[in-house]
């Protein structure tokens, strides 16, 4: 189990998310419909090719989409494909471990839970016998792992991403935003038909970013996993509470134009990255460090899979 409030992540911990993948994960079933298991194999099963393996006789849930038509006329019941996924798969994961995520209000540093999600899906491709490639970045790249189809490769993406997150001390903001120095080089990465897992601040991306992004989401498949906090959407209201910044007092008031500025800013980010997963076709998983990852997970699976 995740611990609350972390402000730096251990291997240990990266390496029990696999147990808790484990538990769930059984080749050949499906997870609970609202379970985490549920909601990350939702978003990461974008772009896989599906073979046709066998018909079998329709079942309550089955998408019409699928029904053997065929098959059901001339046995004179109704009949569903039953399709098989492409068994590998390249894996991407661009994973920020910069200053700028050094900080929460409630929860895990937004360093910690970029690491949490990052060895989720991580662990998820290996089962899934994708793949695996990552970069860490910062300012600068980090750390590059090569893919591979194997436990190494997880294993040494979540070892260098447990060395860069202890590495980081003090809560700054990036001199250079990391997103641009990220895209440009993990462009080099990519194989023909990739799944891209990019996790970074939510406030990294510009309007510079848009085309690059663009383009990936034409060639290959996304999933876009910004990180905020949220003390980012809206400041605290309590009156007693006074914020010092480049000289000046500002009283933490909602109904200050501060306040109401900051909860604007945040929302145009938010609606930029919303309208760029939309243009790109990617799937959309903005994360916070308000609760765990796997909560948020399976909070996402009640909600694709509501009646």
């Amino acid at each position: 189990m995740q611990q609350p409030g972390q402000t730096h992540i251990q291997l240990d911990d990266l390496l029990r998310t696999q147990s808790q993948l484990l538990a769930a994960y059984q080749p050949g079933r499906k997870a609970d419909s609202h379970s985490m298991l549920a909601g990350l194999q939702h978003i990461s099963q974008r772009g896989r090719s599906m073979e046709f393996d066998h018909s079998r006789i329709y079942q309550q849930g089955d998408d019409v989409r699928n029904i053997d038509w065929r098959v059901s006329a001339r046995t004179g019941k109704l009949h569903s494909k039953v399709f098989q996924q492409e068994r590998e798969r390249h894996v991407l994961l661009l994973i920020e471990q910069s200053p700028a995520l050094c900080f929460a209000s409630r929860g895990n540093f937004m360093s910690v839970q970029a690491a949490y999600l990052a060895s989720y899906f991580a662990w998820l491709a290996y089962n899934n016998h994708d793949r695996i490639s990552g970069l860490i970045f910062a300012e600068q790249p980090l750390c590059q792992i090569k893919s591979r189809r194997s436990q190494q490769a997880v294993l040494r993406l979540l070892y260098e991403l447990s060395l860069a997150n202890q590495k980081l001390r003090e809560p700054a903001s990036c001199r250079q935003n990391p997103l641009s120095t990220a895209l440009s080089h993990g462009a080099r990465l990519l194989r023909p038909s990739s799944l891209i897992i990019l996790i970074c601040a939510q406030q990294h991306l510009q309007q510079q970013h848009i085309e690059p992004i663009r383009a990936l989401g034409k060639k290959h498949d996304l999933i876009l996993a910004p990180i905020s906090d949220p003390m980012q959407h809206s400041l605290p209201t309590s009156k007693q509470l006074i914020f010092y910044q480049r000289r000046q007092y500002l009283s933490l008031n909602s109904k200050t134009a501060a306040a109401q500025h900051w909860q604007q800013q945040f929302d145009q980010r938010q609606q930029l990255w919303q309208q760029l997963a939309r243009q790109s076709r990617a799937a959309f998983l903005p994360i916070s460090t308000a609760s765990s990852i796997s909560t948020q997970l399976a909070a996402l699976a009640r909600n694709r899979f509501a009646p």
